[in-house]
């Protein structure tokens, strides 16, 4: 009988995984003949990543509003099960929320007996870019994550200057968990992508059997909102424009959110489409700026753009007033017409 092969690409918010995701789903797909399925978990009301994974070709089950390796297990595993029946992957890749423990991830695929599943080693990835500066706000849950892994791969070598940092970057990672498998990737320029897919593929490498009881959500600090929105304007808008304005909302709710006494931008995100096309939008400093990647060429009247942020220290409703708030002051600056969408307990997303 054949075993679907299950991957979780693990790590914290805004460390590459989607990034990871699409280019392993590419090099799997069409230099190793796989069929891949992947499952996408954001723990907002609405889902950002598994659209844009989405726009690639791939076959992509998102679950929103919650964590799967706390409240919501049963949807990981019943998600498992359509996609195997219904799909019938040689590899399901799994992206947790950036702030999920691997270790329940891997204990409740692990219970779906029924279903001729392996899983590969648990991968968790390293903002190397940002690593220090996280480690001073996210300690202990970043060494959490860490510990929990099977294989470490430190993402985004190519923002680091000095191969010296690079290695200093591994010794403090080892030190963390001397058993895991250490590595260095670049999943934008695609370095360290063939060694991940052997990772993956090999079925000799240790897997780790840690277990945890807590709940991620509540232990990261974290305060999340989302919202979504439809937008139109009189006359045509450019891609370059859109881009400015995307900038300019994101600035605003950083700023403002540090300001409100955050301590730390865990990721802010955005997808717009439009009929010219779609992008996602990701910030994770205000001094790097804005990082755009997709598929959008031309200019639209119209189209729909979903916003989700997630930052430390701050509660929810106090995020969401603050997402409304500078999403309203940059469009009406820009002249662009727009409604909110009304999630199902007839709150605005």
């Amino acid at each position: 009988m054949r075993l679907t092969r299950i991957a979780q690409i693990a790590g914290f918010l805004g460390s590459g995984k989607t990034t990871t995701l699409i280019q392993l789903g590419k090099e799997l797909s069409t230099k190793h003949g796989k069929k891949v399925g992947i499952i996408v978990n954001e723990v907002g009301e609405v889902g950002i990543d598994g659209s844009f994974i989405r726009d690639f070709g791939f076959e992509v089950k998102e679950i929103v509003q919650g964590c799967i390796c706390c409240s919501l297990k049963g949807d990981l595993q019943s998600t498992l099960k359509i996609l195997y029946e219904n799909y019938g992957p040689d590899i399901v890749l799994i992206e947790p929320t950036g702030i999920a423990f691997p270790s329940k991830i891997k204990e409740i695929v692990d219970g779906l007996i029924d279903l001729p599943m392996e899983q590969a080693p648990v991968i968790a990835l390293v903002d190397g870019a940002r690593f220090r500066n996280m480690f001073k706000e996210m300690e202990h849950f970043l060494i959490k994550q860490i510990k929990e892994a099977d294989v470490i791969a430190i993402n985004k070598v190519d923002l680091i200057e000095s191969r010296w940092d690079i290695d200093l970057l591994k010794s403090a990672v080892r030190e963390l968990n001397p058993s895991a498998y250490i590595f260095s990737m670049s999943a934008k320029r695609g370095d360290g992508m063939n060694e991940l897919i052997d990772i993956i593929l090999q079925s000799n490498m240790k897997v780790s059997s840690l277990s945890d009881d807590g709940d991620s959500v509540m232990l990261s600090g974290m305060g999340r909102a989302a919202l979504k929105l439809s937008f139109k304007a009189k006359e045509d808008v450019s891609e370059a424009k859109l881009k400015v304005v995307i900038s300019e909302i994101f600035n605003e709710i950083a700023n403002a959110s540090l300001n409100s006494g955050s301590g730390l931008i865990g990721h802010v995100k955005a997808y717009v489409k439009t009929s010219s096309g779609s992008f996602k939008a990701s910030l994770l400093d205000v001094k790097h700026g804005v990082d755009f990647s997709g598929n959008f060429k031309g200019s639209a009247r119209e189209g729909e753009m979903t916003i989700y942020a997630v930052v430390k220290d701050l509660k929810d409703k106090v995020l969401e007033n603050i997402l409304e708030g500078k999403v309203e002051k940059i469009l009406s600056q820009y002249r662009l017409d727009f409604s909110l969408e009304e999630n199902e307990h007839g709150s605005h997303f």
